[in-house]
């Protein structure tokens, strides 16, 4: 058989060889690019451009704007909004005349469309003709339902300690008032109804929320409670 033929014969047996690999090649190709998975889409924004972010998830956003306040005083106004209808529900407000009035929004939690806060506000307008018994600065525990449009509120007594509100996707919430010799562990249930958990020497730093079981420790023994 002369060269060429050889040749010929070499190039015919070759060729199949270099087709089933890449036909092979594609087929792990696409079999790669089916079997990723899809991303998720992303979630939507609700927030305007100049908003400063507070907290957010895939349901609702938490935000802050300047602005003028209900207390006739330029602030800062909280807002959250629902991702999926773009619908702001008005928070609070934070303002400081410098002088008699103030007011303060903290401790923002948000668990889908729940959003918790505390709310702080002071007013020793009245000064020396305050009334007896008159208490100055008033402090509560809000949580929105962003969905419902419904907000529930609960007055405290003496100050946030450790400046946090343990948040559940129910709706409930716990935090820690009083003072540091006296402590109380309060939780706001969904249906709205206020319970006392515990009250002493209680570490403030010591109060955690794992899923809905807030614990926390008491004259070194620990404690704890589900919220719902």
């Amino acid at each position: 058989m002369d060269r060429g033929a050889h040749g010929l014969r070499f190039l015919i047996g070759r060729r199949p060889r270099a087709g089933l690999v890449g036909a092979a090649a594609l087929l792990c190709v696409l079999g790669a690019t089916a079997a990723a998975p899809a991303r998720a889409p992303r979630p939507r924004r609700c927030t305007p451009a100049r908003a400063k972010p507070l907290a957010q998830d895939r349901e609702a956003q938490v935000y802050s704007l300047r602005g003028q306040t209900s207390a006739s005083l330029v602030g800062t106004i909280t807002y959250a909004c629902l991702r999926s209808s773009r619908r702001r529900t008005r928070i609070g407000e934070t303002y400081n005349d410098n002088y008699v009035t103030s007011g303060a929004v903290d401790a923002v939690s948000l668990v889908g469309h729940m959003v918790g806060s505390a709310q702080h506000r002071t007013d020793i307008s009245c000064k020396a003709d305050c009334p007896p018994g008159y208490q100055p600065t008033v402090a509560a525990i809000q949580v929105n339902d962003l969905r419902r449009k419904t907000r529930r509120q609960v007055l405290i007594t003496g100050r946030l300690l450790a400046h946090r509100l343990f948040l559940v996707a129910s709706g409930a919430a716990a935090w820690i008032e009083g003072t540091a010799a006296s402590a109380r562990v309060k939780a706001l249930d969904a249906a709205g109804a206020v319970r006392l958990l515990d009250e002493g020497m209680i570490d403030p730093s010591s109060v955690k929320l794992s899923g809905s079981t807030l614990s926390w420790t008491k004259d070194g023994s620990s404690h704890s409670v589900r919220l719902s």
